[in-house]
């Protein structure tokens, strides 16, 4: 392991999501979490994986569904979580390194994390590992194409890692270990290029009156247009 990023998160959590309620965007992305595990089937006590943890924010939120396990690389972060949340089981250190045990999760969650490891296709197949075949991955990673036509690329110029990658590419990660069923995108945004059009107050002011905002975010959304990719996934 690189202490280099174990430092940065260590900080960067302390500032960013330490004593800090989640922004809205970041809260987004949980939300799409919770909605995709109230739409399954999940045993009464299943157990759940938060890869990428940081505070414990979204840990938290998940407890109603099963018994939560967290992980992250910002060892002091977590440190501190398990004292504020001892109903969580927090782990610290290289996800791809931890073990587990022989009992397998029920899910994996993944938020803004895949983005941010050296190798993701070991990333990816340690996943595949630890979760059982029917299992689910949820899991959500920036959108380049949206990020750069944004101010919000500078976020990401002092990390110590960061790959971007598209939707297909990020399919062709997974698809040995797992069958995706749903590939869209959440939180359109940007105003440089094509989206300085599609985001367009007085266009959408106009397109609201045919159709509801939530029914157009979820049409961009399909179009890759908003700054968040998400994928749900089923362990083959």
């Amino acid at each position: 392991m690189d202490d280099s990023q174990q430092h940065f998160w260590n900080a960067w959590n302390a500032q960013n999501r330490e004593n800090v309620l989640p922004n809205a965007w970041s809260q987004a992305r949980g939300d799409w979490v919770i909605d995709q595990l109230r739409c399954l089937n999940l045993p009464g006590q299943a157990k759940i994986l938060e890869i990428g943890c940081a505070s414990g924010w979204l840990s938290q939120q998940l407890i109603p569904f099963g018994d939560i396990t967290a992980t992250d690389l910002a060892d002091e972060v977590v440190n501190r979580a398990q004292e504020r949340l001892p109903e969580i089981h927090f782990r610290s250190g290289p996800f791809e390194t931890l073990q587990f045990g022989t009992n397998k999760f029920d899910v994996v969650v993944c938020l803004e994390t895949l983005a941010h490891v050296p190798d993701q296709k070991l990333f990816v197949e340690r996943a595949a590992n630890v979760v059982h075949p029917g299992g689910q991955l949820l899991l959500t990673i920036q959108n380049e194409f949206v990020w750069r036509r944004t101010h919000l690329t500078s976020d990401f110029d002092d990390t110590p890692i960061h790959k971007w990658l598209t939707m297909n590419s990020l399919k062709k990660l997974l698809k040995p270990h797992f069958e995706i069923r749903e590939a869209s995108s959440i939180l359109p945004s940007g105003h440089a290029g094509v989206l300085r059009l599609t985001n367009s107050y007085f266009l959408n002011r106009v397109l609201q009156t045919f159709i509801s905002p939530k029914t157009l975010d979820g049409i961009k959304g399909r179009l890759m247009l908003g700054n968040t990719l998400v994928v749900a996934a089923v362990r083959r």
